[in-house]
């Protein structure tokens, strides 16, 4: 019989990115999250579950939200700036310099409510534009761009986000390496060359749709429902547990009370080798998001 949420304990372990920033493994995100009263509550109780790692983007027209939130939060539990870890990111249709500059300062404005305030993480969102044809010459001029803002200290860490193991090279030929690639993984989707060569010089995986957006051909799997049957836990629990045992920083969404803490509530066991061999082998190629490969 499995055990209630609470009884489990809060995952709080960090992952040392390159630069030497250490970031939570377990975050919280917010696409698709735009109504004022569910967002808010959503990172209260985020908040108060325990969650440090917040994941937004400029695209998710949120961040204005998150910020007010967050603020009333921090206030409300005692939670200090520099015990949290923001990202944003710079979206597809700011694929030029000061539009790239412009939308970091938004993000910094509207998430920590202050002008002088900072973002931990910033990432190319996508390696190519909706409104320009983008290439590798845009990536490079963003990343220039990430680069300043890095500088003068209004971002802590940079990355990217969808890149492919082509986009990665590109960059790793130019003598850039990212502290931080964010795809999709779960495990009915590695990407393996991607994975690979990421892991192979030291760049970060940030796991989006780490729970296949909750699909069932992946909760309801025979190995899953063994695993969770026999660790007491549930199933997204279970998936989440590998991921971070692979190495994956995880960004589950939800606006529930009661998702946020199963998420966030992952410690106080781990699955075999074994048991992560037999999740691996799960891979099947099923994405539920929009697939970068064929980008330029």
């Amino acid at each position: 019989m499995q055990s209630t949420n609470f009884d489990h304990p809060v995952f709080t372990e960090t992952f040392t990115l390159s630069d030497g920033n250490k970031i939570p493994f377990v975050g919280m995100g917010t696409w698709r999250m735009t109504d004022s009263d569910v967002l808010t509550s959503a990172i209260d109780a985020a908040l108060e579950a325990g969650y440090r790692h917040f994941d937004c983007a400029e695209l998710y027209e949120n961040e204005e939200i998150i910020g007010k939130a967050l603020a009333q939060g921090m206030a409300k539990y005692g939670v200090k700036r520099e015990e949290l870890w923001l990202t944003s990111k710079v979206p597809h249709y700011s694929m030029e310099y000061d539009a790239a500059k412009e939308c970091i300062d938004n993000s910094v404005r509207q998430l920590t409510q202050s002008e002088d305030g900072y973002l931990d993480l910033v990432l190319i969102h996508w390696p190519t534009s909706i409104i320009v044809e983008a290439g590798l010459e845009n990536r490079l001029t963003i990343w220039k761009a990430l680069q300043e803002k890095q500088a003068v200290g209004k971002v802590k860490s940079i990355g990217v986000s969808n890149f492919t193991a082509k986009h990665i090279q590109e960059f790793l030929d130019k003598g850039i390496t990212p502290t931080l690639n964010q795809i999709e993984i779960h495990p009915l989707y590695q990407e393996m060359e991607t994975i690979k060569l990421c892991q192979a010089h030291n760049i970060a995986l940030t796991a989006y749709a780490p729970l296949a957006i909750s699909d069932e051909k992946l909760l309801k799997n025979p190995i899953i429902l063994g695993l969770s049957e026999k660790y007491g836990r549930k199933s997204g629990q279970i998936v989440l547990r590998w991921a971070t045992q692979r190495g994956f920083i995880v960004i589950p969404k939800s606006s529930q009370k009661d998702h946020l803490i199963e998420n966030l509530r992952i410690g106080g066991f781990a699955l075999t080798p074994e048991e992560v061999e037999a999740v691996n082998g799960l891979n099947c190629g099923y994405k539920t998001d929009w697939d970068p490969k064929d980008e330029l």
